[in-house]
């Protein structure tokens, strides 16, 4: 509730900020039908005894490079989807009933109601033949994938395409379902007391996961039929009514560095994702992930392809049993498992960061920083500093498994095997700890 007057109490809010790479940014959402809908498993909703996890459509938002003359003629993407009440009901369900929903859609209304996304809508990739690598992005359990538009339009700003998810897996506050020529379905967030049969926690994010990589799998074959020339196709099929440029992506999408990423839940599916990888299904060839899940089942542990973990230092500085292990050893084991099969991974931590810092939430205010972690550093950093750090490392990151170059923050050793709290920022020269390094 606190949370919820704070947001009313600014009136006054900074719009996102302008990608700062060398390239100007577009965006295209997509969702078309999946080629085989089904019942991703045999779990049910306890109201309606309708399938909980259906796989009909995949909705995704394309991040990517133009160039700099480009304009639009589509308004921008909002930042909060539309409609705002169904997110409202989405969180208030995800809060118990506690807060009344009509309370938190007039928060939502004044805090972001306008807020847009600075890349421009349905314009045309950038000119030329040159390819430009991939990446799959998984957002965090209660987040939206436009959550997180200010690291993707980064990276499009650099020369990669982001493909950013919206799951239907109930972790999400809410979304639509859209088919042409049929009714809007409308999903909303789900708890384990939702469905049936009945299980614990774990359980249920097992089956999230199911639904989340039949969604990612389903997202890679829209994706490579754009790079095979059927844009035009994918065009016809989308419901979002944008793509009016996808005929001409054939063979511009490098789809031998394709890279899966994550933040949190979200990064459990990214290296959910690479067992046996690169496979048919997802052939992924890397990885870059945020802060995996605490408390989203357990982690895959077999990861053989290059694989970057950031972890923000309230991750990485709370104890947390896992398993019966610490998340930061588990989390180290399967890094350090990587780079002896390949010797391009690391585990790093980005001081002054909260569990949020990769999204935009601290861009826009510090009252949705405040609601969603309580946690303080010693080290102070901003909001635009901590998301270029993690952008800065993310780029570098994809140039090593482009080139093999290896640049900034990855160019240095391990000089924290363990993390360090360190009391005074001022002797940093940098303010990442590297935990595992090539």
């Amino acid at each position: 509730l606190f949370f919820l007057v704070s947001l009313l109490s600014h009136h006054v809010l900074s719009a996102l900020p302008n990608y700062t790479g060398q390239y100007s940014v577009g965006t295209i959402d997509v969702e078309v039908p999946v080629s085989d809908p089904r019942n991703v498993t045999d779990t049910t909703l306890k109201a309606t005894g309708q399938a909980a996890f259906q796989l009909q459509t995949v909705l995704f938002s394309l991040y990517y490079p133009i160039p700099s003359n480009q304009n639009s003629s589509k308004a921008p993407h909002f930042w909060l989807p539309r409609p705002i009440s169904l997110v409202a009901d989405g969180i208030a369900k995800t809060t118990g009933g506690g807060v009344d929903p009509a309370f938190i859609l007039g928060a939502l209304t004044t805090l972001a109601g306008n807020l847009t996304i600075p890349a421009k809508v349905d314009v045309s990739l950038l000119g030329g033949s040159a390819q430009f690598p991939i990446l799959m992005f998984s957002p965090g359990d209660g987040s939206l994938g436009t959550w997180y538009s200010n690291w993707a339009g980064e990276m499009a700003s650099r020369g990669s395409v982001v493909a950013a998810l919206q799951h239907r897996d109930g972790s999400s506050p809410a979304t639509q379902v859209m088919i042409k020529g049929h009714p809007t379905q409308n999903v909303t967030a789900l708890t384990v007391d939702d469905i049936s049969p009945s299980m614990n926690n774990t359980q249920f994010k097992l089956r999230q996961l199911q639904m989340r990589q039949a969604e990612l799998e389903a997202a890679i074959i829209v994706v490579q039929n754009i790079n095979n020339g059927s844009g035009a196709a994918v065009t016809a099929a989308n419901s979002r009514g944008e793509g009016q440029g996808l005929y001409l992506w054939k063979n511009r999408l490098d789809m031998q560095h394709m890279i899966v990423s994550g933040h949190s839940f979200g990064s459990n599916l990214a290296l959910q994702s690479l067992k046996g990888a690169p496979s048919t299904a997802i052939p992924a060839n890397a990885s870059i992930n945020f802060d995996p899940g605490k408390d989203s089942g357990p982690l895959n542990t077999d990861v053989s392809v290059p694989t970057v973990i950031m972890d923000s230092e309230e991750w990485s500085s709370i104890p947390t049993e896992f398993y019966g292990q610490q998340h930061f050893d588990v989390v180290k084991d399967i890094t350090l498992g990587s780079l002896k099969q390949n010797n391009e991974s690391w585990f790093m931590t980005l001081l002054g960061t909260s569990h949020v810092s990769i999204t935009d939430a601290p861009l826009i205010t510090t009252s949705l920083l405040s609601f969603f972690t309580n946690f303080t550093s010693k080290i102070p950093i901003s909001p635009s500093a901590a998301l270029a750090n993690y952008v800065s490392v993310s780029n570098d990151f994809v140039g090593a498994v482009v080139n093999g170059s290896r640049m900034g923050e990855l160019a240095r050793s391990a000089s924290y095997p363990e993390f360090k709290i360190i009391p005074n920022g001022t002797i940093l020269t940098s303010p990442w700890e590297i935990h595992v390094a090539p």
